[in-house]
């Protein structure tokens, strides 16, 4: 396609959930300090400006900050449109579940796509039990005097994603190609248990195989919501 200007707008949004066993108050202080020195808003801002190289976009500002517990917001103005990422750590449950999620929306502009970037950041971003990927195509470019609204290939989000992340995980598709939508989850199969608990926690007693029961349970409910 030889258009003069290509005004088309693609956007990737999605979900990251992690999930751990905290039962107690020092399980849940252990692991907000866990996520807290992975996913300070400097290191979130560090991965979203890999992500801004991987686009071949320019980098005009970065805005960034840490709240308590352990969560952090972060933007990164681009030539390109932006990049932004905000997480939040839920100690909440009464059932000792602790869920933590990062959000990340990357739009861009022109012949550039954000499903580029995506599987650098399923590899920076790690811990992703739950993950929920929308993908939006708007606006329009030329062909000559005919209107263009999608200017690549497109039927899922599948390709994108390294085949090897994919084995570990249960997926189902939803598109909605006339309007140029395409959503995709994944529910994490497998995994190993001890992950989800405290250093040198006991897998084999009633209360933690009832707690890790109630965890897959929420693994579930977050991924059908």
């Amino acid at each position: 396609m030889s258009a003069p200007f290509n005004n088309l707008t693609k956007c990737l949004s999605f979900n990251l959930y992690d999930f751990a066993v905290t039962q107690t108050e020092s399980e849940k202080r252990s692991y907000s300090s866990h996520v807290r020195r992975h996913f300070s808003a400097a290191r979130v801002a560090e991965t979203l400006t890999e992500v801004a190289s991987i686009l071949g976009a320019g980098v005009l500002h970065v805005s960034k900050q840490d709240s308590p517990p352990a969560d952090a917001s972060v933007n990164v103005h681009l030539d390109k449109s932006h990049v932004s990422a905000h997480t939040s750590l839920d100690t909440n449950d009464p059932l000792g579940v602790s869920t933590f999620r990062v959000d990340v929306d990357i739009a861009t502009c022109g012949d550039t796509s954000p499903l580029a970037a995506l599987p650098h950041l399923l590899t920076a971003m790690r811990w992703n039990d739950v993950v929920v990927l929308d993908y939006v195509v708007r606006g329009f470019t030329r062909d000559g005097e005919k209107r263009v609204y999608m200017d690549h290939d497109m039927e899922s989000i599948l390709p994108y994603i390294d085949p090897k992340v994919l084995e570990a995980f249960h997926c189902e598709e939803w598109s909605w190609a006339p309007r140029r939508v395409w959503q995709t989850r994944l529910l994490r199969m497998q995994y190993d248990r001890a992950d989800y608990f405290a250093d040198g926690a006991d897998l084999s007693t009633a209360d933690n195989l009832a707690a890790f029961a109630r965890l897959e349970a929420a693994m579930r409910q977050v991924f059908h919501a």
